[in-house]
């Protein structure tokens, strides 16, 4: 028998140990002046973090952004695969990638970028692990009168409130990467009730310059010093300044100073006009503004102000009018937080949850499989492992004709399955997934067949097949609805169009339905009061509450309130809250229907669909100013 010494089992064990190893495999993000005449290629580095111990290869995909391949890049092929020598470091190229050095002016001013296409990486072989895997490729314009080396603030957004008794202001903003850097930034504000913007940096009645320039592409902040007066409105405008003078291109945003110990933590301003009703994550609070900027907020009654490393995100479309998906972790590997969006133009897109990074999209623009006749118009949802499920995916519908479910990859987007049936209509609400029945349901509208249930597939299967449910399916409570339901104890709810409120029995198939008011759409969704069968919804001008008997529905409670938001119950507490187009949100006592208002904007706002943190007992509300608020609860 052969004797195995203590230097040949430390061999042994070093070759086991390296022939496991995985190797993290990142693409490069470029960035490359576009140039002004003819095509010329450009080199994308694929690179290993060390040397394989056996060859591994990895597939690549070249995707459209907002460059477009065939007038702004060509990339032959445009997907393939590349292979890494064993015990080699060097980084593979992208191959056949060439740039149109055109003279059009193709500056952004709305999204203030120029424009990028994309590398998405898949499928490493055995002994490879895809670490970062998407690759941005930055155009920088050169046709732009002094933007193509002097760009403009990107992203500005204001905080006030905080912690402090007086009143305070933070501007946090971007300076894209340039090859020019800013040699100073000023500062200057109008103030009163209805002021305007300054227009330069020699207009407006209060003005900073100096010491106040971070590098180029990086975050860069603000505090009002001395302190704004308490409860005055302050029009800011920011200018890079570049030595011949500041940028053509401002940011602007309107902030007012308050004191921050009162019943209102913090307000922050997006520079936008709107913003989506906010999501509550593990780290930060998430939202997507009406130009499709994506922002993230720090949490607590002191937060507000960006996240360390955060960079707001623009998608170049707004938000489907709903909530972003709670950011989780769908890739463990990687330890990727994600957050993914809808917009309104048919697209859904995975973030960097801690960056802002964008890391896919799935859209036609994007040259993917989505249909190309309006794409994607359910807010996505999703089906988790860590969640309890049985798979990881994301689950949307679209407005294709016959509309279709799809589930996607939550690491590349790529489809997993999908489902269609001609009798569906438009698909706009959320996926509601039931863990431990491994289905999702969805609403769709314009059509009697308003509930649909998806079986899943089998657990942790590589290639699902989505299948509608044996059970009543579709369940019929006409007429159509464009809200999501809700799943409590093995029963459904959700509105339809005509104020009716639904529930289906998942266990016998049968269907109860409350009442038909006629004051137009149940908003959103119903919310179940997880501590009895009471259920609270809002339609356009009336909060009502109901209480579910079973067989029946009572009931309870109905309080008139004009332009009423979704609702938002405090669990274990006897207060909902709903914002009106007043201006307010409303704390309602749902035991003695005591209402208390709360004025947080000016008459004829909007305030939103608030969400709780409830970590630190906060309604997160925002407004059609493009305002959020913080508020403390109960009040």
């Amino acid at each position: 028998m052969a004797r195995i010494t203590g230097a040949l089992a430390a061999a042994v064990l070093l070759s086991a140990a390296v022939a496991q190893a995985q190797i993290p495999i990142s693409v490069g993000d470029i960035r490359v002046v576009e140039g002004r005449s003819g095509w010329w290629s450009i080199n994308i580095p694929v690179s290993p973090a060390g040397p394989p111990p056996a060859t591994i290869t990895v597939d690549y995909t070249i995707l459209s952004g907002s460059a477009l391949s065939g007038s702004d890049y060509t990339a032959v092929p445009a997907s393939g695969t590349l292979t890494f020598p064993a015990l080699s470091i060097a980084p593979q190229y992208i191959p056949g990638v060439q740039i149109n050095g055109d003279t059009l002016d193709e500056w952004s001013p709305t999204l203030q970028q120029d424009e990028v296409f994309f590398v998405q990486l898949s499928n490493a072989s055995a002994g490879g692990v895809i670490d970062k895997g998407r690759g941005t490729v930055n155009l920088i314009d050169d046709d732009h009168p002094t933007v193509n080396e002097n760009p403009g603030v990107q992203f500005l957004a204001a905080v006030s409130g905080g912690t402090a008794a007086t009143g305070q202001t933070k501007l946090q903003w971007r300076v894209p990467a340039a090859q020019v850097q800013p040699i100073d930034v000023a500062i200057r504000w109008n103030t009163g009730p209805s002021c305007s913007f300054p227009s330069s940096t020699t207009a407006g009645a209060g003005t900073t310059t100096g010491g106040i320039v971070a590098a180029a592409g990086a975050v860069q902040t603000w505090n009002h010093i001395p302190s704004p007066t308490l409860n005055l409105q302050y029009c800011y405008s920011v200018f890079t300044i570049y030595g011949a003078g500041p940028t053509t291109e401002i940011a602007q945003v309107k902030a007012t100073s308050f004191n921050a110990t009162g019943t209102v933590a913090w307000r922050y301003y997006s520079g936008a006009t709107s913003v989506v009703p906010p999501t509550v994550g593990a780290d930060a609070i998430y939202t997507v503004d009406n130009a499709g900027v994506v922002h993230a907020l720090q949490r607590g009654p002191a937060g507000g102000a960006w996240p360390t490393g955060w960079n707001p995100l623009s998608l170049g479309k707004p938000a489907q009018s709903r909530s972003p998906v709670v950011p989780m972790r769908v890739a463990p590997t990687l330890g990727a937080w994600r957050l993914f969006v809808g917009t309104d133009g048919g697209g859904v897109h995975a973030v960097d949850g801690k960056s802002g990074q964008l890391i896919w999209s799935r859209s036609a623009a994007f040259g993917t499989a989505l249909p190309s006749n309006g794409g994607a118009q359910a807010a996505p949802a999703g089906l988790f492992k860590n969640f309890g499920g049985n798979n990881d995916m994301i689950l949307v519908g679209t407005n294709n004709g016959p509309d279709t479910f799809y589930a996607l990859n939550p690491d590349t987007g790529n489809d997993i399955a999908s489902y269609s049936d001609a009798g569906m209509a438009q698909i706009t609400g959320m996926a509601v997934v039931d863990y431990a029945g491994n289905r999702a349901f969805f609403l769709t509208s314009n059509s009697p067949a308003v509930l649909y249930g998806v079986d899943l597939g089998p657990p942790l299967a590589a290639n699902l097949t989505l299948a509608t449910l044996l059970s009543p399916n579709p369940v019929n409570c006409s007429p159509g609805s464009a809200g999501s339901a809700v799943l409590r104890n093995n029963r459904l709810y959700f509105g339809s169009s005509s104020t009716r409120i639904c529930s289906v029995d998942l266990l016998t198939g049968t269907v109860y339905t409350a009442g038909n008011t006629g004051d137009g759409a149940v908003k959103g969704f119903v919310w179940p009061d997880r501590r009895n069968n009471n259920l609270y919804f809002s339609s356009n001008t009336w909060v009502q509450a109901v209480q579910d008997l079973g067989a029946s529905f009572n009931r309870l409670w109905s309080l008139p309130i004009p332009n009423a938001s979704m609702v938002l119950q405090k669990p274990g507490s006897d207060y909902i809250y709903v914002g009106n187009g007043d201006g307010q949100l409303i704390q309602i006592d749902v035991v003695t229907q005591f209402q208390t208002p709360l004025t947080l904007e000016a008459s004829g706002v909007q305030i939103g669909a608030p969400s709780l943190d409830g970590g630190y007992d906060l309604v997160i509300v925002g407004s059609s100013t493009g305002t959020l608020h913080a508020v403390r609860v109960p009040y």
